[in-house]
């Protein structure tokens, strides 16, 4: 299964005769399954094994949601947290298969009304739809807009956080203490077998070094940023290689040399993966003053965004999941789909497999 990748796991692959590495796409959860999409895009259930379900954290429920509907169509556009006033992913009851996957609002429809939202708090199986807790919330329509804005207006709710860019280096003054220890386990081991033989190192002591090493250089001409406590340092335009190092705070996240082939531009994948993945803010949301210093030193996090939704897509992930996954409104997806015929072609043959029953490339239509 496709899923969003970090950034860490976009760098030159490393053929081992022994044991072939998994593809640079692959993704460790199983994706929400779609039969129907909510405004008529293809979406493709993807057969994978399904994983024990481990609940390692429970996001808490918002206090109320707010449910955005396309008027005279009913179909749900977003749902947005009342609390954080940030989008959160949503699924609606008999468009989709599958288990709940955490933080997501889980909705039931009566003749193109809400009737009732739920909350995922942890992996929840469908069967205990029952148990999830219900959420107060509230439903506002908006007109059926043709065009899409891909720029926040200055109405809209944003948010802010520390933040700084150049394309000179000179942001990155610290003294890095390791790697970071994360649920998963310690990111030192996991990332040294991901990428130690791309800097050709023998050993985790070796690699560490190297990172530590280039982390802490200074005198050169890198692109850096820092995203609240992300820490982002990447080799300048031009480099035949080019290394990806990144922290949070003193401790690294993960250092590995960018492969070209997995995305366009090394530095904006790693902001738009900060702020998506990390963060957990849509770029929408996003302050727009941070997005017009990013626009200056040349990042377009909109361009990446359309990039990793058009890869999702081509490798038939469900519409659902690249939402959830992407945190890009729908609109924003569709638009990917209307803008590409050749895209439109592969979800129309599904790679080969019978497309969904009622698929068809009026995008959007009923």
């Amino acid at each position: 299964m496709v899923g969003l990748i970090h950034p860490s796991q976009r760098s030159r692959p490393v053929r081992d005769s022994s044991a072939p590495r998994a593809g640079p796409m692959a993704a460790p959860r199983p994706a929400l399954s779609l039969t129907a999409p909510a405004w008529g895009a293809p979406a493709f259930p993807l057969a994978a094994p399904r994983l024990p379900s481990v609940v390692q954290r429970v996001t808490e429920p918002p206090s109320g949601v707010t449910v955005v509907m396309e008027e005279g169509t009913g179909r749900v556009l977003t749902v947005t947290n009342n609390d954080t006033k940030g989008d959160i992913p949503f699924v609606v009851l008999g468009a989709y298969e599958g288990d709940f996957t955490e933080g997501t609002a889980v909705l039931t429809l009566a003749k193109n009304a809400v009737s009732g939202v739920r909350f995922a708090s942890a992996d929840t199986k469908a069967s205990e739809l029952g148990a999830m807790k219900k959420v107060k919330f509230t439903v506002t329509t908006v007109p059926k807009v043709e065009g899409l804005s891909l720029e926040p207006t200055e109405e809209e709710e944003t948010v802010g956080f520390p933040f700084a860019v150049s394309t000179k280096g000179g942001l990155l003054d610290e003294r890095f203490t390791g790697f970071e220890v994360t649920p998963e386990g310690n990111q030192g081991d996991i990332h040294y077998e991901k990428h130690g033989a791309e800097f050709g190192a023998s050993s985790k002591l070796e690699y560490i070094k190297k990172a530590k090493e280039f982390g802490e250089i200074g005198g050169k001409r890198f692109c850096e940023a820092i995203l609240k406590n992300t820490l982002i340092r990447v080799d300048p335009e031009g480099m035949e290689q080019r290394r990806v190092f990144i922290a949070n705070g003193k401790k690294i996240r993960t250092f590995y040399i960018w492969d070209p082939r997995f995305s366009s531009d090394p530095f904006a994948y790693a902001i738009y993966y900060t702020m998506t993945h990390n963060l957990k803010i849509p770029l929408l949301s996003v302050d727009p003053k941070i997005l017009g210093a990013l626009r200056e030193a040349g990042v377009d996090v909109f361009a990446m965004e359309r990039e990793v939704v058009r890869q999702l897509l081509e490798a038939l992930v469900p519409i659902r999941d690249v939402q959830h996954q992407t945190l890009a409104p729908l609109a924003v997806i569709k638009q990917v789909i209307e803008d590409d015929p050749l895209l439109q072609m592969t979800l129309a043959l599904g790679g080969g497999k019978s497309p969904p029953q009622g698929f068809h490339l009026n995008i959007g239509e009923e």
